[in-house]
């Protein structure tokens, strides 16, 4: 949870700024966004029409890939058996959306040790390449994906998205269905909180959205994170951009718990058991369901890396949340925080963030970076750089020391948007002049949330309210290396890197409320070559060539025999199965109806009924006590609208 504190007397000076902020640089007039929020701002259906896909049958959860290199990508699935046990996969990449020209294949295993889900790092293959990949098993074929390997050598321009904050409760996920349309993008940089932890009703939770969580409780445990991931990934919206680009995904707070650290975090208390093992559960969850490739063996829950696109552009990302982050002070501006032994990276990993900027190539430094980086005033958030500012002044200080130009650090987490200049004291005007730039050592553009509360949430007004237009003025009135905030908006970023400059264009989603997939472009602001300071762009950067999307349905099996797909029940699986105490029954439905879930052994004898009530369609999870049960083997079936599913229990 963010808590945006502003300056105090933001409301008394909102009236007299909200007309000078107005700018007409922004794509749609001040008045027609607050019709478009009074016209969305209304309850929504609550859940979107089809919960899931039935003719994707086992790969309900699509397909994924990411962490390219020159020749090699990451390649995701997830398999959704009818009966537990080793299931075989097999994949194959080529070079056209028929998957006829194919480059690499081979066969693969799952269970539920790793929630049935498949990654395969395929090599050999081409740099700066677009390729489609897909999967077969138990006689079905995968959506197939698009993806791309980054370039070598010479390359003239390159293109990403950048996004960060999804919270399913909060609202759709519109951003990432206008995402998913684009088809020149090279990748898309997600910079953390693709998941967040809280219960369904909790933080975010929108009675005009109506979209819950499942399971309902926080997830605390290894099941309760692979149960909220399920839940996210049978998104459409979230499933399709995943089909479309390969993700460069780092974690910040939500994937595990809110304000998180190295050895604790605000929402965890002694009551929910050891930090230690939650936080690590969490990332064994994250790990087993983002296309994330681990290269060190002796850390495999370390994420912080790099990636080589060519000598235009080097792609380095950080873990400020839980590698070496210690916990957050009480108060930025007292002493504590300026402990020469506080750190939010961790020595370790600060020497090999600098080491990656010394000695890069390539002409831009690219940082993806979870939080806020730039020194801002009158904004209270010890849970960014600002709580930990001798750490951030090491490292600024190799930065103008080495004399290292072109470095732009891409941020999320804060549920805003900025662009500033980044300078070791931005506030003394011998070192930084803001009129001009100089003294400005890097650039920091920062992405909005794609649904996790805005400032005009949490104050419950309309977007671009007066509220909201008083406290950008006053942040920026303040903070003069700030060249651009709004804290109202959802949506994402698209970073456009060429020789001459590294351009960022925010682009807003209409609404969050109801389904739509609609956005606009509301600013621009670059960093030119050399000049280490951001500057404002007339125009959004036009697009580069077309790839051929992704298609929207599974190749056809070879066979004539194909089963029934009409069944609006599905059941995705038992968390843990195994189980000693008790199992999560994680199931969807399609349809409104009767539903009645019940418990057998293998004999034929009832052992219990979890539910039996009519339900709406969505997803949900029933808790089945099994600790008064005999060790064995139990048979769960759901039953629905005249169809059935059945999943095997095990009791340790």
């Amino acid at each position: 949870m963010k808590r945006i504190i502003l300056l105090g007397c933001t409301v008394l000076f909102a009236s007299a700024t909200a007309t000078a902020f107005a700018s007409d640089s922004l794509a749609m007039r001040e008045s027609d966004r607050v019709t478009m929020y009074q016209r969305a701002h209304q309850p929504a259906q609550s859940v979107q029409a089809m919960v899931f896909d039935q003719a994707l049958k086992p790969f309900y959860h699509g397909v994924a890939s990411g962490d390219p290199l020159h020749d090699r990508v990451v390649l995701w699935t997830r398999v959704t058996p009818e009966v537990d046990g080793v299931v075989g996969v097999q994949w194959r990449i080529a070079t056209d959306t028929a998957l006829a020209n194919i480059v690499g294949s081979g066969t693969v295993t799952t269970d539920a040790s790793k929630d049935y889900t498949v990654k395969v790092d395929a090599n050999g293959l081409q740099p700066n390449t677009v390729y489609y990949y897909g999967f077969s098993a138990m006689g079905h074929n995968s959506l197939t994906g698009r993806t791309r390997t980054a370039p070598v050598g010479s390359i003239d321009r390159l293109r990403f998205a950048v996004a960060s904050c999804a919270n399913y409760q909060q609202g759709y996920f519109n951003a990432y269905a206008t995402m998913a349309k684009r088809n020149d993008l090279d990748a898309v940089l997600f910079l953390g909180d693709y998941i967040y932890e809280y219960p369904e009703g909790g933080y975010g939770y929108s009675e005009e959205v109506g979209r819950g969580h499942e399971p309902k409780n926080e997830s605390i445990t290894l099941d309760d994170y692979r149960v909220r991931y399920s839940f996210y990934r049978l998104d459409p919206d979230l499933r399709r951009v995943h089909q479309q680009f390969p993700f460069i995904a780092v974690w910040d707070d939500h994937e595990t718990a809110n304000d998180s650290y190295k050895d604790g975090a605000e929402n965890h208390q002694a009551s929910e058991g050891d930090w230690n093992t939650r936080k690590n559960e969490a990332r064994q969850a994250y790990l087993e369901w983002l296309p994330v490739r681990i290269a060190d063996t002796e850390h495999p829950q370390r994420i912080y890396r790099s990636f080589s696109y060519g000598e235009l552009a080097n792609i380095t990302m950080i873990d400020t949340r839980l590698e070496g982050r210690v916990q957050q002070v009480a108060d930025i501006n007292g002493p504590e925080a300026q402990d020469t032994n506080r750190t939010i990276m961790g020595k370790e990993q600060l020497q090999w963030l600098i080491g990656q900027l010394e000695h890069s190539e390539a002409k831009w430094k690219i940082v993806g970076n979870q939080v806020v980086l730039a020194q801002i005033v009158g904004f209270a958030n010890a849970d960014a750089w600002d709580g930990y500012p001798v750490e951030r002044d090491r490292l600024l200080q190799a930065v103008q020391e080495k004399n290292l130009p072109n470095i732009v650090f891409v941020t999320g987490d804060i549920h805003s948007s900025s662009a500033a200049d980044i300078s070791r004291n931005p506030f003394d005007t011998a070192m930084y002049t803001p009129t001009t730039g100089k003294g400005s050592l890097a650039a920091e553009f920062v992405t909005p949330s794609i649904t996790s509360a805005n400032y005009n949430e949490i104050i419950n007004k309309p977007p671009r309210s007066a509220e909201s237009l008083g406290a950008e003025s006053l942040l920026q009135t303040f903070n003069k290396h700030l060249k651009y905030t709004e804290l109202d908006s959802h949506g994402y970023l698209i970073l456009d890197v060429d020789q001459e400059r590294v351009q960022s264009d925010w682009f807003y989603a209409d609404t969050i409320l109801i389904a739509q997939q609609s956005e606009h472009h509301a600013v621009s602001f670059k960093v030119e070559n050399a000049t280490n300071h951001v500057a404002p762009a007339s125009a959004p950067a036009p697009a580069k060539a077309n790839m051929l999307p992704a298609p929207l349905f599974p190749p056809a099996v070879s066979t004539s025999v194909q089963e029934p797909t009409n069944s609006d029940v599905l059941l995705v699986g038992a968390y843990p199965n195994p189980a000693s105490a008790y199992s999560i029954v994680h199931y969807a439905l399609n349809a409104a109806g009767h539903v009645r879930v019940e418990v057998f052994s293998t004999d034929g004898q009832f052992v219990a009924l979890l539910v039996d009530t009519v339900q709406q369609p969505g997803i949900y999870g029933v808790r089945f006590d099994v600790s008064s049960l005999a060790a064995g083997s139990y048979l769960c079936r759901i039953e629905h609208g005249g169809a059935t599913a059945t999943r095997t229990i095990v009791k340790q």
